[in-house]
């Protein structure tokens, strides 16, 4: 009777400690390649571009190349808690037009990192990059989007749209 009173005793702590499991543990920081589900193809920022501020970012064939390679970083416990800087260009992060006001339709660039929020993202685990938008009020349903307008091949650019349950708005983060 003991034996089996621990081992229930065992069994039910077993299971609270996974229910209080946080779920912030989804994207870890790291480094990763970061996979478009719905085409296969790695976010690159395009060195072509120079590097510097305003340096285009998009799709292309994941190649293992060092402008795919993308640092995940968490700031802090803030509802969009990292950014994501790229391993070629260290200080450049992904950023989105901070003239779009949050609107939808922006492609992301490389910026100086600068903790704004067009470099704010939130991995949801499930394969959703979130970005803090600037449109104050309402809850913030943008996410990191490979348009469709773009044909999605090489070059195809990136942005941020609202949530529409599309797998271009799908990432897988593979780490390096």
């Amino acid at each position: 009777m003991k034996n089996r009173l621990i081992a229930v005793l065992a069994l039910v702590l077993g299971l609270l400690s996974g229910l209080a499991a946080p779920a912030a543990a989804a994207g870890p920081a790291g480094t990763y390649h970061i996979r478009n589900v719905q085409t296969g193809l790695c976010l690159d920022a395009f060195y072509s571009g120079g590097g510097g501020n305003g340096n285009p970012v998009g799709l292309w064939d994941c190649n293992g190349g060092i402008t795919e390679e993308w640092l995940l970083i968490r700031r802090g416990n803030f509802a969009y808690p990292y950014q994501l800087v790229n391993a070629r260009l260290p200080g450049r992060c992904l950023d989105y037009e901070a003239a779009s006001g949050g609107a939808p339709g922006w492609r992301f660039k490389l910026w100086d990192c600068n903790q704004s929020a067009a470099q704010n993202f939130f991995y949801d685990g499930n394969g959703r990059f979130r970005v803090e938008s600037s449109i104050r009020g309402g809850v913030n349903n943008m996410l990191m989007d490979a348009y469709a307008s773009g044909g999605g091949g090489n070059g195809n650019p990136v942005g941020i749209w609202p949530e529409t349950g599309s797998p271009l708005q799908l990432w897988s983060l593979e780490q390096i």
